[in-house]
């Protein structure tokens, strides 16, 4: 589904609501409370990449600008 819409573009253009409306509320967090983010899977544990589906609003805040899969990893810090 998240490769579906980002290649056909559907929510582009649209306004932010409506990616609520059909989606529900996000589900994680990618740098502002005011960019969607939603879990393309479960939390797969400590350590280990996530993928999100992330939906960045134009500068009005109100309709899709961009449609993004996101990777969340696992970088650690050298000891």
């Amino acid at each position: 589904m998240a490769v579906d819409v980002l290649k056909r573009n559907l929510y582009v253009g649209k306004e932010m609501k409506l990616v609520r409306q059909e989606l529900g509320d996000p589900d994680s967090y990618f740098f502002s409370d005011t960019i969607y983010a939603y879990k393309i899977m479960p939390f797969p544990g400590d350590g280990k990449e996530n993928w999100h589906l992330v939906f960045i609003p134009d500068e009005n805040l109100e309709k899709v600008k961009e449609v993004k899969i996101h990777k969340k990893c696992c970088y650690k810090s050298p000891l």
